[in-house]
């Protein structure tokens, strides 16, 4: 309670009292407060009023700062002197520039951009009884997680303030009261309000009374309700424990009692165990530390003694290491802290290889035919990779693997940690593919060709709004075929478009056809716009008065762009059908099996010493067959083993008899070498020299006579 000399408000800060002794009432603090908590951005807003703010009395803001939150005539009446009031009230500044909020993430660099409200205040010390003044500064994270956290606790400001007005009104009248007279029926009717706002207030008051005790009230009141037999503390010591008396050492040892009677409680039949676990020991230093230590002290500059310092800085508290070492600050122990700091692995590795394996499919990655490429360790380890190229930007990759993460509930890590990952996997851009990819190159090139099209039959009277859709379309189909076509494919889809063992049926020859055990039920309006986009920009065509060498072109480009836009649908289709025949073949690989890949390389050069211009043009390449072999780990199935053979054709050609040579001689290489091999799956590209009916017809033919069993042949 306040003294004659302190206002009630004397315990909040390091702040004394003025030194006029000049208190007045709470409820006489009217001071406009608007410009005060504008400039900190802690208005509170009005419910579906646009711009429009709550007026916070004086009064409300001082007792919300210092941690009362009950408004009733009893708080009203407490005095405040002139300092406290300036203190608490519209000179109170921010003691900080960061988030004052407690569970702040420490790492977190974001500054405070707005200021806390006195509903938000509140809300808070409802639910945690613990005080954020009003107007701290709070980052746009802490406040998005306060408001969620703080849901559940619902306030009514207009009623805080409506009920503040009330009793300050009746705090005023019963000023009135003490200083003048009224009649028997005002004092009922004054009487009658009071007991309205206890009623609502009741709760609130009593935290500020107990808010209020002294320690020792404090201690006899929580020592009563421990034990019955504690006679109550009389008075504190306040002089050094050499001076007083025996009696008054006896009286207070006495008392310390109190101590084992709360150690019993919490540990039961233990107590000295654990008074003697929680008291100070003393720090022994070996030899090693001592080295260190005097190391430290002979350190030629701050950064060493850091360095030094961080050998034994986690071993010891920081008070221990103020006691060993003289003179070394907390902000040097933090700094050593830090440098002693050891980084672990906090990405998993079941998370880590989900999202590898999704990033290395070939609808995201091509692993180009020439070139490598050096992966650089955190180790300092180096490997030799092959060159890869991603075929979409690192935003779309995230996006679509976040998009597959969410359907197949599997929980994957932050943006940010996908975005460092991609960029320690090492990859170029796609920036054109030709040479990798030529049948999607050339779809992508018809899209930009019946876009020029387009363009040009604005001039010869198409309207300008019909040019715009006619561009979005096909911008559309681009979009939808380079990024979602491929995610929308997969085995028994309702879609017939997106269903792969039936989309690549030939409609017209039933041996090329499957049949499904489902109904396609399901269209996709985006499939179908694919199929008559051109038809539709044709249309348009038609109906233009054009010349006939320019119109001849236009159908050229329409009929060519239609070819091809068709055909880049069919080869999305195809490249994830049969990239599906090749994750089949590879899980169910046997011991006794196989998988053969296929493949031509660029064309070497070969060159003489001192070559003159004359003999370097006309060259003609020599000819490289590469054949990679798969098999099964014999040490651990989990793994598979890769062989590589590489054949060279001087004077031969690329065509399916040399394949058919060289298709030979592996087969006999592999029985020598690996004689438990009986069956191979064979898998190339759709190049004319292996999806050929020559050589198809060949492996039919000799299947029976080859040492290792073709099984199977997939095309890519």
């Amino acid at each position: 309670m306040a003294s004659a000399h302190t206002c009630n408000f004397a315990n909040y800060g390091n702040s004394d009292c003025s030194a006029n002794n000049t208190f007045i009432h709470l409820y006489n603090c009217n001071r406009d407060t608007s410009n005060h908590i504008s400039s900190l951005q802690c208005s509170e807003k009005i419910p579906d009023k646009c711009l429009q703010f709550y007026v916070i009395p004086e009064a409300l803001l001082i007792l919300y700062r210092s941690g009362i939150f009950s408004i009733d005539h009893t708080t009203l009446q407490l005095k405040i002197c002139q300092a406290h009031r300036d203190l608490l009230g519209i000179h109170w500044r921010r003691n900080k520039h960061s988030c004052c909020y407690p569970n702040h993430n420490e790492k977190s660099k974001a500054k405070p951009d707005r200021g806390t409200t006195p509903s938000l205040s509140k809300q808070y010390w409802l639910k945690t009884r613990q005080t954020i003044p009003v107007g701290s500064g709070l980052c746009k994270q802490c406040v998005t997680e306060l408001r969620k956290d703080l849901c559940s606790v619902d306030i009514n400001f207009e009623k805080e303030i409506e009920i503040f007005y009330q009793v300050q009104e009746s705090s005023v009248d019963l000023k009135g009261i003490r200083t003048g007279c009224l009649t028997g029926g005002d004092l009922n009717e004054l009487s009658s309000q009071f007991s309205q706002q206890s009623d609502y207030t009741q709760a609130s008051s009593q935290d500020w009374i107990d808010a209020q005790l002294t320690s020792k009230e404090r201690l006899n009141s929580a020592m009563k309700i421990l034990s019955k037999d504690y006679e109550p503390l009389k008075h504190q010591l306040c002089l050094s424990w050499s001076s007083i008396s025996k009696s008054s050492k006896s009286y207070y040892q006495k008392k310390a009692q109190a101590i084992f009677l709360i150690l019993n409680i919490i540990a039961p039949g233990q107590e000295t165990v654990l008074l003697n676990s929680i008291q100070t020991k003393k720090t022994e230093i070996d030899s090693t530390n001592k080295c260190i230590i005097e190391a430290y002290n002979k350190a030629a500059n701050s950064r060493t003694q850091t360095q030094i310092l961080s050998l034994i800085v986690n071993n010891f508290t920081k008070s221990e290491l103020q006691n060993m070492i003289p003179g070394v600050t907390v902000s040097r122990v933090d700094a050593a802290r830090k440098h002693a700091m050891i980084y672990r692995m906090k990405l998993t590795r079941p998370k880590i290889a989900h999202f590898i394996d999704y990033i290395l499919n070939p609808l995201y990655s091509s692993i180009v035919g020439f070139g490598q490429t050096v992966l650089k360790l955190s180790t300092n380890e180096k490997l030799t990779i092959p060159k890869v190229v991603r075929n979409l930007i690192h935003a779309r990759i995230i996006n679509s693997y976040q998009t597959y993460c969410l359907e197949t509930g599997f929980s994957s890590f932050s943006k940010a940690s996908l975005y460092r990952i991609l960029k320690v996997c090492n990859a170029s851009k796609q920036k054109a593919l030709q040479g990798l990819d030529n049948t999607s190159a050339a779809g992508m090139g018809a899209i930009d060709n019946l876009t020029k099209v387009v363009t040009k039959l604005e001039a010869y009277g198409l309207r300008h709004e019909d040019v715009n859709k006619l561009k979005e379309m096909l911008q559309l189909v681009n979009q939808f075929l380079k990024f979602e076509y491929k995610l929308h494919l997969r085995k028994n889809d309702q879609c017939a478009d997106h269903c792969t063992p039936f989309a690549p049926s030939d409609s017209v020859d039933h041996n090329f056809a499957t049949k499904c055990n489902h109904s396609h039920t399901q269209s996709c309006e985006k499939c179908k716009l694919v199929d008559s986009c051109v038809n539709i920009v044709e249309k348009a065509f038609s109906n233009l008065d054009i010349p006939k060498t320019l119109s001849d072109e236009i159908s050229y480009e329409l009929e060519n762009g239609a070819r091809n836009v068709l055909e880049w649908k069919r080869h999305l289709l195809r490249t994830v059908h049969q990239d599906g025949a090749r994750n089949d073949v590879l899980s169910d690989l046997k011991d006794n099996q196989g998988l053969l890949i296929m493949d031509w390389g660029m064309k070497f050069l070969p060159f003489i010493y001192r070559e003159t211009q004359s003999d370097f043009f006309g060259k003609k390449g020599i000819s490289w067959h590469f054949s990679c072999l798969v098999l099964r780990s014999p040490i651990d199935r989990e793994k598979l083993d890769l062989f590589c053979y590489v054949h060279i054709l001087e004077d031969g050609s690329q065509g399916w008899f040399s394949i058919a040579n060289i298709l030979v001689h592996l087969l006999h290489e592999f029985k020598s070498e690996k004689p438990l091999l009986e069956e191979l799956f064979l898998k190339s590209d759709n190049a004319a020299c292996y999806h050929c009916t020559n050589l198809i017809s060949f492996i039919q033919e000799c299947n029976k006579d080859f040492p290792i069993k073709i099984k199977q042949y997939n095309f890519k």
